[in-house]
């Protein structure tokens, strides 16, 4: 790079900060052309590119964040929040195993980023790794006590695992944390149906339908709930309203016959609630005419 005088330096970091500011207010257009303004002016400024990555990464072009990212650690090898991002930019893409590969240099280089353990985990555990998910969870958790999502994502490692009673102890701790923490109750209530637990169940989807009220997931798994009651009305109201709001994943699991963290008897409940959302559709016409 050649000589950059004052005035350009000064102009640089101001581009850069307006850019700043605009991605924080979430003008994440603005915010671009302030950072592209910042590298036209120091081509070898990593952070420019970084935050560029970022807002390109909040709009959802995960690929042009990518190749900022492929930037800055061009300019800086050791800056680590670049990998621990391009990480879950990677892992927005389906590429799992780059994203692990990142998120483990971001570790490599700052074995305190919480985030990069908490986002490895994360990854670890959507590829049915739940044990190696757990160690990275359970870092993370050692690192900030008071980080509620690294409770709740080690919740769900355990109940992959079918440790229902640890991943309830989790979710109670990422509540006791964050009272509003709605997937945090719609995960416990889901842990406390495997166990039989039916009546605690309900209460956690009413407290997470009482926090949002549109909230398509509760709706679906508290029908789960009904059915397992054999409260069979109110369960086809609750599968009706999920499907209303315009969460069709009960559907799409059937379709795709993925059982993801539901057991053979939640399904069969699922498919009898989905027949019952459908003959009362079609009673529905009927009266009609």
């Amino acid at each position: 790079m050649g000589l950059i005088n004052h005035d350009e330096a000064i102009n640089a970091k101001e581009a850069l900060d307006r850019g700043l500011a605009a991605a924080r207010q979430g003008d994440f257009g603005r915010a671009i052309a302030d950072f592209t303004q910042a590298i036209a002016l120091d081509p070898n400024d990593a952070k420019a590119y970084f935050n560029r990555g970022t807002a390109y990464d909040d709009l959802g072009d995960k690929n042009q964040a990518i190749a900022d990212y492929n930037q800055s650690i061009k300019i800086d090898p050791n800056f680590s929040m670049v990998y621990c991002n391009r990480g879950g930019a990677y892992y927005s893409l389906g590429e799992k195993s780059k994203a692990i590969a990142d998120f483990t240099q971001a570790i490599a280089l700052d074995p305190k980023d919480v985030l990069a353990y908490n986002n490895r985990g994360f990854a670890y555990d959507n590829l049915g790794k739940h044990k190696q998910a757990i160690a990275d969870f359970t870092q993370a958790i050692k690192l900030d006590p008071n980080y509620a999502a690294a409770y709740y994502n080690r919740g769900n490692a355990y109940s992959g695992l079918e440790d229902y009673e640890r991943a309830i102890a989790d979710f109670n701790q990422a509540l006791e944390i964050d009272p509003n923490y709605i997937d945090a109750y719609i995960c416990r209530g889901n842990n406390y149906d495997q166990l039989n637990d039916i009546d605690k169940a309900l209460a956690d989807y009413n407290q997470a339908l009482e926090i949002d009220p549109n909230c398509a997931d509760a709706y679906g798994n508290r029908g789960i709930a009904y059915a397992n009651l054999g409260d069979y009305e109110n369960a086809a109201k609750d599968a009706q309203k999920a499907h209303d709001l315009g969460d069709d994943t009960l559907l799409e699991i059937l379709e795709n016959g993925k059982q993801s963290r539901n057991s053979k008897r939640r399904m069969k409940k699922i498919k009898f609630i989905l027949i019952l959302v459908y003959l009362t559709a079609l009673l529905a016409l009927f009266i009609a005419k």
